[in-house]
């Protein structure tokens, strides 16, 4: 079986390859934003929070309840139903989007209009059309566009993506183990 053929070298970005610049801040903490807190964005949340070098501004959701949960697990944090408050906010450096699929071209692409480095949980658009205008946004702005994949930087994705690579230049050596 022949390995896939190459990603499209513009759906590439890695975040290693290109770093946020630290915002001009005196804080110098990259301001987050994240839109979305139903099932994921509670986690990205929690995680941002922990996050050295990431602080977290604001939430908005169209849910009153949710924005309530928001308030009572982190009172310091802004919430608002309105995204567009998110974007307009000097705060916020980058938006992390974890909403419905049907809505990640349009806010990705308020967010980049805005000038804002955004995080878009997979998958980054509906189809590969959307998805190619999103990267040539972000590139325009000079901006990181990144699609969250939940364990890519797992060490076990890691360890198999490591193996692909040596499978593929031909020098993979197969093991087998004994219980």
């Amino acid at each position: 079986m022949a390995p896939p053929s190459e990603p499209t070298p513009a759906l590439t970005i890695s975040p290693f390859e290109r770093p946020l610049e630290a915002p001009s801040r005196p804080d110098q903490a990259v301001g987050i934003g994240v839109v979305g807190y139903g099932y994921w964005g509670p986690n990205l949340v929690r995680n941002f929070g922990m996050t050295p070098g990431a602080k977290m501004v604001a939430v908005s959701d169209l849910s009153p309840s949710r924005l309530a949960s928001v308030q009572a697990l982190y009172p310091a944090l802004k919430t608002t139903p309105v995204y567009e408050n998110l974007l307009s906010d000097p705060e916020i450096d980058a938006v992390a989007i974890a909403t419905p699929v049907s809505s990640h071209y349009h806010l990705a692409m308020q967010a980049l209009e805005a000038g804002k480095h955004v995080l878009v949980e997979k998958p980054l658009a509906l189809n590969s059309g959307q998805a190619a205008l999103l990267v040539e946004e972000a590139e325009r702005r000079d901006l990181v566009l990144m699609v969250d994949h939940t364990f890519v930087y797992h060490g076990s994705v890691r360890r198999i993506r490591d193996w692909w690579s040596r499978a593929r230049s031909g020098s993979c050596a197969t093991s087998t183990r004994r219980a």
